[in-house]
């Protein structure tokens, strides 16, 4: 009698494609996890994702603050990447901020990764520039001893700016330990830990940045629960139960001008403001952050209002 193989050949196949590539030329694969593919991770992402929107709006304005010019960031697609996987992806990063979370619903550990680009308009920001038009624009050495205290405390604003726009509300709390330019000198990840990998692109004038934020698993284990049916005869809220009554937030822009230093400081009340924009121009609609509607600015029931004309369809 002929036992049945456990796994079928295309199983196999599927297993060995996931392996990393020996051949010389070929393109790396991450390595994969199984916890990576683990139903929870993956049903919970809406719901971190609505957070993830308002991190990046949220962010923009503490960037903007800190680096004294204008910052716009955008949050990119979400990975699922075992520890392996995010050695790998961090490896250019300059500066690695270890999070721990306690208390509440969530224990475990997070970090925030800054590119050299990021991290070198910080640290100018913080000591000054070299004044050399010869002078890099990226950090090319990981930072010292008092540059890695100057920055952790110099993000504080930023972590507390994610604790608050992050979903579930209430769930992180996050506390910043070190500053590190070693993944593996942050406690709590290591190549066996699989991690939600949240990148986040940042346009500084005419260059670019970025960042990312780095959830590892046992951090969101207790989340769980909300993504999981209630027995049979149990009352619980699921997520497609919490996910409806997340708050998002709607903003409609009338419009923009720009102004002198010098003419910005003659304003006064009573001063009229032209925008570029005329009463029958179609104005955005921002969802989060983003472009999601057109409409026109009409007047209904005595209040300013926008009828919707069309979605801002990619």
């Amino acid at each position: 009698m002929t036992a049945e193989p456990l796994l079928s050949r295309e199983e196999i196949e599927a297993i060995v494609e996931l392996r990393a590539p020996t051949t010389p030329g070929q393109i790396p694969v991450r390595p994969v996890d199984l916890l990576a593919a683990d139903r929870f991770l993956h049903d919970v992402l809406p719901l971190l994702e609505v957070g993830f929107s308002r991190a990046a709006t949220a962010a923009t304005s503490v960037l903007t603050s800190l680096l004294g010019v204008a910052a716009e960031v955008t949050s990119e697609p979400t990975e699922i990447l075992t520890g392996r996987g995010l050695f790998e992806v961090l490896a250019p990063a300059q500066a690695l901020v270890g999070l721990r979370t306690r208390g509440g619903h969530a224990d475990g550990h997070a970090l925030i990764a800054v590119d050299a680009h990021l991290t070198y308009r910080l640290l100018e920001r913080l000591f000054g520039s070299s004044g050399s038009a010869d002078a890099p624009t990226v950090l090319e050495r990981p930072p010292t001893r008092l540059e890695r205290q100057m920055l952790l405390q110099n993000l504080t604003p930023l972590i507390d700016a994610f604790q608050a726009a992050l979903e579930p509300r209430g769930y992180f709390s996050f506390a910043p330990s070190s500053v590190e330019s070693d993944l593996a000198m942050l406690p709590g990840f290591s190549a066996d830990v699989t991690v939600m990998h949240v990148p986040f692109s940042v346009a500084l004038g005419g260059g670019y940045a970025s960042f990312s934020l780095a959830l590892t698993a046992p951090l969101l284990e207790p989340m769980r629960d909300r993504t999981a049916a209630p027995p049979a005869g149990v009352q619980g809220e699921t997520l497609a139960e919490v996910l409806p009554a997340v708050p998002c937030t709607l903003v409609a822009e009338l419009g923009a001008t720009e102004l002198s230093l010098a003419d910005l400081a003659e304003l006064s009340p009573g001063q009229i403001l032209h925008l570029d924009r005329g009463p029958g121009d179609e104005i955005a609609v921002y969802v989060e952050g983003r472009t999601k509607f057109f409409g026109i600015a009409v007047a209904d029931g005595g209040a300013l209002a926008v009828e919707l004309t069309r979605s801002n369809q990619p």
